[in-house]
This record gives C-alpha cells, structure tokens and sequence, in this order.
C-alpha cells in the first residue's frame, strides 16, 4: 500500500502507473477523436515488448512510454519488428517526461506526456518558433495519427 503521494511517485511501481496513465490519457482522447484507431500493444516469444501500437488506416505507429527525462533512444530500435507485419510502419515516439519534443531519427521522437492534451499550444509553440523537423509526430493525441510537424 502507497501511504503517501511521494512513496507513489517514487517507488518500485511508479513506472507501472506512468504507464496505465498515459495510455488511459490516449485512449480517452481518442475516444472524442474523429478518426477511429485500434491501441494495442505488441510483445514477442523473445519478450520484446512495444508498449503502445496506434492502429489507423492500416499504418501502425508504434510508442514506448518511459518515466524518464531522458529515456535511452535505442528503444526504438525494437520497432523494427512492424516491418516483418503486413501493415505500414507510420512515425512512432517514446512518450516520456523531456520537457520538449526532441527528434530521435526520421520516424521517431521523444514526445513529452504533457503534449498528450496540450496539442494545441504544442502546434502554435512550433508554428511560432518556425521549428519542423520532417515528418514527426507532434502527438497521437487530438491529432491524426498521419499528421506532422510539417502540416502546422
């Protein structure tokens, strides 16, 4: 049992609860969406594991979700197992507590769990600082999944 909000934060489980919140935060905000998605997750005989799969239009964007500032950017690289599915490989991310969005490679990007319902002063902030790196997600939330940086 947690006795304190500190004990909760801090402790052996904290990521567990990290995780169950942003992916309730996902699903609550798709649940409003226009566009409809399947958000499953993916995990192997070998025990890789992506957290998120963000299903839509038969593209699969892929999402691992760190309680860190400052997640390791090899974790994308188990991302490659899409290639081997029947289904197209859209831009993924590490959802996670940076404080920016920070591109990892041409698909992917650090995007911080605050963005996950604050798009819109997400798409003014980068619209405003003329910043688009090509072809990243922004969010996977009160976006469609499809949309980049670049269509700000």
């Amino acid at each position: 049992m947690w006795l304190t909000a500190d004990t909760l934060r801090n402790g052996a489980a904290s990521g567990h609860y990290y995780e169950n919140y942003v992916v309730m935060e996902l699903a609550k905000n798709y649940a409003y969406a226009k566009s409809k998605v399947n958000i499953t997750y993916f995990r192997d005989s070998n025990a890789k594991e992506i957290d998120v799969f963000i299903e839509e239009n038969n593209v699969i964007h892929p999402l691992e979700i760190k309680k860190s500032a400052s997640p390791d950017r090899r974790e994308v690289k188990k991302y490659s197992v899409i290639d081997k599915a029947s289904m197209n490989h859209g831009n993924g991310g590490i959802i996670c507590m940076c404080e920016e969005l920070i591109p990892i490679d041409k698909d992917n990007c650090f995007i911080p769990s605050n963005l996950i319902w604050i798009t819109p002063i997400a798409k003014v902030y980068f619209r405003e600082t003329k910043q688009s790196p090509k072809a990243l997600p922004v969010s996977y939330t009160h976006l469609r999944a499809h949309e980049t940086l670049s269509d700000l």
